[in-house]
C-alpha cells in the first residue's frame, strides 16, 4: 500500500508540473499577442469543493452569435419525432401494399393455372 501511495504522490507532482508549464504557456501566449491586452477572458466555472473537476468555459460572444444564426434556420414547424413517425407509417403502408400485391399476383397465377 505505501508503494501505491508513493506512486500516486509522484503522479500528482508530475501533473502539477505539467499544469504549471501549461499555465506559463497560456500567460506567454496572452502577453505575446495571442489576444489583445484589453480583451477579457471568458470566466470558467469550477466547483470549489472539487479541485480536479473539469473546467467548463462559459459561452462567449461568438457562441451567442452562432446560436442566433442557427435559430434563424431552425425548422420549428416539424418536430423530429413527428417526421420519423410519419416516415415509419409510410414505410409500413408501402410494405403492406407490396405484400398484398404479391399475394394477389400469387393467387392470380395459381388460380389461373387450374
Amino acid at each position: 500500500m505505501p508503494n501505491r501511495l508513493e506512486e500516486l504522490r509522484k503522479q500528482r507532482a508530475r501533473l502539477l508540473e505539467v499544469l504549471s508549464w501549461i499555465e506559463g504557456q497560456i500567460i506567454a501566449e496572452s502577453s505575446a499577442g495571442g489576444r489583445p491586452a484589453g480583451e477579457p477572458v471568458a470566466p470558467s466555472t469550477r466547483v470549489a469543493s472539487d479541485p480536479f473537476a473539469p473546467i467548463v468555459p462559459s459561452p462567449g460572444p461568438a457562441e451567442h452569435e452562432a446560436d442566433i444564426i442557427l435559430e434563424q434556420y431552425r425548422d420549428e414547424t416539424k418536430n423530429l419525432t413527428e417526421s420519423v413517425r410519419s416516415g415509419c407509417f409510410l414505410y409500413f403502408a408501402l410494405a403492406m401494399a407490396l405484400l398484398l400485391a404479391g399475394v394477389a399476383v400469387w393467387y392470380w397465377l395459381t388460380v389461373r393455372r387450374r
